[in-house]
């Protein structure tokens, strides 16, 4: 398994998973949240993914729309 962690131990990585498995599972992570807005945030050996955004997951690609309305959400 090959991990990225920033100084507080907790999972992170920008260019890159933050968490690679021997099986081939990934995941990606910043400051211990799963997120990634280029592709799902957790991609599984058998093809299977799922997408998060700042923690929020899911079932399907996020739109733009979903995108904002987790912000909003962030923020507010």
């Amino acid at each position: 398994m090959i991990e990225f962690k920033n100084k507080d131990g907790k999972y992170h990585r920008i260019d890159g998973p933050a968490v690679e498995y021997t099986n081939g599972n990934k995941h990606w992570y910043i400051n211990g949240i799963r997120n990634r807005i280029d592709g799902p945030a957790v991609e599984y050996a058998d093809g299977h993914k799922s997408w998060y955004i700042l923690g929020y997951f899911f079932n399907k690609k996020p739109t733009f729309k979903d995108m904002i309305m987790v912000i909003i959400s962030e923020r507010y």
